[in-house]
């Protein structure tokens, strides 16, 4: 992953070709539901513009209420479950690529909010309305306006997020994280001391860009590697703990059955 320090790099991470646009909807249900986890086949755009949807990113859980732009990348695993009662209103754009695109390359998190809310309703009424119309110069407008809101929302979070620098941090730290997170004493103060920032920092850029404090980062990505352990390799319980950064197989086994709803062997059982 690309470190970017300025919004001249963060515009040169990679080069979009959007070959094909699936499909623009607007959907509005008290019904909608996917319990069981669905890997999308295409990258999608989503604007809630009604409703509340909590949504498990492969063990990462993240509630997406109105305004808020919900990105899915091609291949994510996902599930997601709404409020009883409550009616879910939202636009959907669908798209195929033939380069390396990535929503992280661009900096842009899964869920994020961004400013002047009826600006983005327009402009998603405009590609709705541009698809529903199917000519060729309807199709060649809306490919250049999905071009163009991609380059807006990645705007949008650089000018509402901690700014060029802190966006940097904020990947950095996710970065450290992702490759000390096997030490079972890794600490909020081990990596206030290796970005040079306070606790109340690392606690305001964590909650702004993942909506979760250090600590809960930390342990939904041990505990997404102990799922990926318990599936695909032939460790014993104690082991995936320690390899997790767990200080212990019993800590391990109460902390993953808190978060994942049964223990680990149960969870191995189930996906075998």
């Amino acid at each position: 992953m690309p470190q970017i320090n300025s919004e001249a790099e963060l515009q040169g991470v990679f080069d979009l070709t959007i070959t094909k646009i699936e499909d623009v909807y607007f959907c509005s249900t008290f019904t909608w539901a996917r319990s069981t986890p669905f890997a999308r086949p295409n990258d999608g755009i989503v604007f809630f513009t009604e409703g509340s949807i909590t949504y498990d990113f492969e063990g990462e859980k993240i509630t997406a209420n109105k305004g808020d732009v919900l990105l899915l990348p091609k291949g994510l695993f996902y599930s997601g479950k709404r409020k009883v009662g409550v009616k879910n209103s939202f636009f959907v754009v669908d798209f195929e690529t033939d380069s390396e695109f990535s929503f992280e390359a661009l900096g842009l998190f899964k869920v994020f909010t961004p400013k002047h809310y009826e600006l983005f309703v327009t402009r998603f009424e405009e590609l709705l309305k541009l698809w529903q119309s199917g000519d060729l110069s309807a199709k060649i407008a809306l490919k250049g306006k999905l071009y163009s809101l991609i380059a807006d929302l990645t705007n949008k979070y650089v000018e509402n997020g901690l700014g060029a620098e802190s966006f940097s941090k904020t990947k950095r730290i996710a970065d450290y994280i992702d490759k000390t997170y096997s030490k079972s004493d890794l600490s909020v103060e081990d990596i206030c001391k290796e970005f040079y920032i306070s606790p109340s920092t690392l606690r305001r850029i964590m909650l702004s860009a993942y909506h979760k404090t250090p600590i809960k980062y930390i342990t939904e990505i041990r505990i997404k590697k102990a799922k990926n352990m318990l599936v695909y390799d032939n460790y014993s319980v104690s082991t995936i703990a320690e390899k997790c950064g767990f200080s212990s197989s019993h800590y391990f086994s109460r902390i993953f059955k808190k978060e994942v709803g049964v223990t680990p062997m149960e969870y191995k059982n189930i996906k075998i």
